[in-house]
């Protein structure tokens, strides 16, 4: 039991939520009168015997927040499930590596519900530490409405290799396409994988290193991680799990499948639309264009996100990943009913839209439950609710109700004569005092400094005893502290201490095309993503709405386009010599790597400048004769 959690097993009423929860069957408690970061404390307490915990919030800001948070009470146990755009047509050029943190998620899921069926087997002991706690997902209202394929095809496509293990190259390259790796002929970033005579550089989404393989034969010789930058060995390990890269799991039989069934419904669609009526107006030839268009993607034996429900028969939901021992805590319901009724409509509206218009097919329009349904499948599973009132939420019945009295810590504003202050009175009062702080240097610092003003401070971790009276320094994230009164116990972040002012960014001016002065074919420069060539202006309808973008062709065939009122992030490429420039790859670590470069070697320079300056400065001058000229 993590010391930092006693004042939540001693609130009055907590005993009996915890005996309404460990009843069969689907509970849910509600613990009102809670505040902001308290509330992750309390739920992570109630949690703390459990599996899973899975934290639901309505909006991605408050989601992220939490999730920092989560990882002071739980450690490393934390991850953040981010909601795919279930309008699924406003993908960016970031979408890859969003799609990567859900990828990680559900790994951590599966990786956590494996363990717990080798020790409910009885083959194994647990190698989790009972202090480890659940794992905690912290998602959105949106997250929990995306549509996933079922968790045991991601378990059945999941790659187990160690050393001895007998490999064939192609059909491993194919495994891995499949899985959604992209071949490579060096590996640089996740989801990428080489092959170059017996040797395999794989690079799986879920690590944070390469590994490399070197067959013997055809028989794994030896397993290596390595730096994707020199390319150099870190360790050799004795086997590997390749998890896939992409949530698209499908044979080729099942996309051939699907794809007759998408053309069947096309093909109806333009019937529907007059097709082949010879005196079709304007607008009807575009609606059935679009169509067309569709029929093109799914031709091309791709296997198109969109298509989800014609792929899956058996559709998943995030809530049905997560086992029996879960806690679901639902923070602020009210707020997660607004924001889920104004995503159903949103999604309503845009589905009807786009239906219309010929941009999707009415088995499309189906993707999102609503809040009658989402709260269904909650009936049986154990919910905690955390919110600031006691209040009745329509659509869910609760079995037990804790009310508690919690407050938001003070604000020092870099008032350290304030904070002593307040820190003796606590002491007087014999509270249990926690100080968090995200650097090693600052703890040290406030323990000494606290205590050469007297006030007893001591170095702790989150598992260590509270003693009364003593102020416990820990290292770690906190967002905000707050109080329990009644338990007397009080955690303060360094953000209620240091409040730091931040810088206000100075607004770029906005640009027009003539200022960038680059026509069809020129290198251009985006602040984010690297060189790559204009190839003009397009213009494009989202949402009923034509803006004009500006198009910039990458490495691979990428192409990205920047609105015509965000030219700010674009500027022309000026090289200092006559070489062809290569082009940066989207999505590829290539172009971060370069500006951590030019960074670095600016840096230098600047040392090397304040050196020079400094020794300019420290030597004796030659005072010259007055000039007779």
């Amino acid at each position: 039991m993590k010391a930092i959690f006693e004042p939540v097993y001693n609130t009055a009423g907590v005993e009996q939520l915890n005996k309404e929860l460990a009843k069969d069957g689907g509970r849910t408690v509600m613990v009102s009168g809670c505040i902001d970061t308290q509330k992750l404390h309390f739920s992570s307490a109630i949690a703390s015997n459990y599996n899973f915990q899975l934290v639901i919030t309505s909006d991605e800001g408050k989601a992220r927040d939490m999730a920092e948070d989560a990882r002071f009470f739980n450690g490393g146990n934390v991850m953040y499930y981010p909601a795919k755009d279930v309008i699924f047509y406003n993908a960016d050029v970031q979408g890859r590596q969003i799609a990567g943190e859900r990828i990680r998620c559900i790994a951590a899921i599966i990786d956590r519900l494996n363990k717990s069926d080798i020790v409910k087997s009885g083959t194994e002991k647990s190698t989790e530490k009972a202090s480890d706690g659940p794992l905690t997902i912290v998602t959105t209202i949106d997250g929990i409405s995306d549509m996933l394929l079922p968790v045991d095809r991601f378990k059945r496509a999941v790659i187990n290799l160690k050393k001895g293990d007998i490999l064939d190259v192609e059909d491993m390259a194919k495994k891995l396409t499949a899985m959604g790796f992209e071949r490579f002929g060096m590996v640089e970033a996740k989801g990428q994988f080489a092959i170059r005579g017996g040797i395999i550089d794989i690079f799986d989404v879920t690590s944070d290193t390469p590994v490399r393989m070197e067959l013997w034969g055809d028989s794994v010789d030896s397993i290596r991680t390595f730096n994707a930058e020199s390319q150099k060995s870190i360790s050799e390990i004795d086997k590997l799990r390749i998890f896939p890269a992409t949530d698209m799991l499908f044979s080729d039989d099942e996309i051939q499948e699907a794809a007759g069934y998408i053309l069947s419904d096309i093909a109806v669609r333009l019937d529907e639309l007059g097709d082949n009526n010879k005196k079709k107006d304007s607008e009807t030839y575009e609606r059935c264009n679009r169509l067309r268009a569709l029929s093109a993607i799914v031709e091309s034996n791709s296997v198109n996100p969109k298509f989800i429900s014609y792929y899956e028969k058996n559709i998943s939901y995030l809530l049905d990943y997560f086992d029996e021992n879960t806690l679901i805590s639902l923070v602020e319901p009210m707020l997660l009913s607004e924001r889920f009724e104004e995503l159903n409509t949103e999604y309503t509206s845009s589905m009807e839209s786009r239906y219309a218009e010929g941009y999707c097919l009415e088995q499309q329009t189906h993707g999102l439950k609503n809040i009658s349904e989402m709260y269904k499948s909650l009936e049986k599973r154990k919910c905690g609710i955390f919110t600031s009132f006691d209040s009745k939420i329509h659509g869910i019945k609760t079995d037990c109700t804790v009310s508690i009295r919690a407050i938001s810590a003070e604000n020092y504003n870099n008032a350290f004569d304030l904070l002593l202050k307040e820190l003796k009175s606590y002491q007087k009062r014999n509270y249990r005092i926690c100080l968090v702080t995200s650097s090693t240097a600052r703890k040290e610092r406030l323990i000494k400094e606290l205590s050469d003003n007297e006030v007893r401070a001591y170095n702790a971790t989150n598992d260590d005893a509270l003693v009364p009276g003593t102020v416990a320094v820990m290292l770690g994230g906190l967002s905000e502290g707050f109080e329990y009164p009644e338990n007397k116990f009080v955690c303060i972040s360094e953000n209620d201490i240091f409040k730091e002012k931040k810088r206000k960014k100075q607004k770029r001016k906005h640009i027009d095309i003539t200022e960038l002065d680059i026509v069809p074919g020129d290198y251009v420069v985006h602040e984010n993503h690297g060189l790559g060539i204009y190839q003009g202006i397009e213009k494009i309808e989202k949402d009923h709405v034509t803006k004009d973008y500006l198009k910039v062709a990458y490495a691979a065939g990428s192409n990205l386009y920047v609105p015509a009122t965000s030219l700010e992030v674009l500027q022309k490429y000026a090289g200092s010599d006559a070489k062809v420039p290569k082009l940066n790859r989207l999505n590829s670590p290539e172009w971060k790597k370069t500006k951590t470069r030019v960074k670095g070697a600016v840096k230098e320079i600047a040392g090397e400048l304040v050196e020079l300056y400094a020794k300019r400065q420290a030597k004796k001058g030659h005072c010259f004769e007055k000039d007779t000229v």
